[in-house]
Order: structure tokens, then sequence, then C-alpha cells
């Protein structure tokens, strides 16, 4: 939902703020997507792979899926910064 959302990025911007590890929650909102898998891989013909992130704008990304991505996103922000992301919305 919408909600939804606006929480994910609620949480980026708090997690930004707490932590100093991310310039802002552009940057981090394009780890996150990798690092959870959402991305395309292309090799480019002179030398390299990049990774781009998949959208999870509402019209790229079904709602079913964002709640799927949403819980892995919480994962490994914790992972990320030791402490459950939520509790920064205290």
């Amino acid at each position: 939902s919408d909600n939804q959302r606006k929480l994910y990025w609620m949480l980026l911007g708090r997690v930004c703020k707490a932590t100093g590890k991310w310039p802002n929650s552009e940057v981090l909102h394009r780890e996150m997507v990798i690092a959870c898998g959402y991305y395309r891989t292309v090799i480019s013909q002179f030398g390299g792979v990049y990774r781009f992130p998949d959208s999870t704008k509402m019209d790229k990304m079904s709602q079913k899926d964002f709640n799927e991505y949403f819980e892995k996103a919480l994962e490994k922000l914790a992972e990320a910064i030791g402490i459950d992301p939520m509790e920064l919305l205290k």
C-alpha cells in the first residue's frame, strides 16, 4: 500500500541519519534493491559488469512483490546496522 511505501522511505531516511553510512535515502534504496536481488545485470563489451536496480514504484512492482521486498529489506537493514530498523521510528 501507499502507507507501506511511505514507511519504507521514512525508515531509509532514519537509517541514513542515525548511522551516517549512506549519504541519503536514494543511495541506500539503490543498495537495498540490489542487495535483495531485485536487479538486472548488464555485461559491458568494454569490460565490466553492472547491476541496475529494478523499480519498486507501484506501476512497476505489484503490492505482493513489494511486500516480499519490504520484508527482505528490513532483514538486510537490520544486518547492516545491528538493530531492527523499526526501532528508529520510536
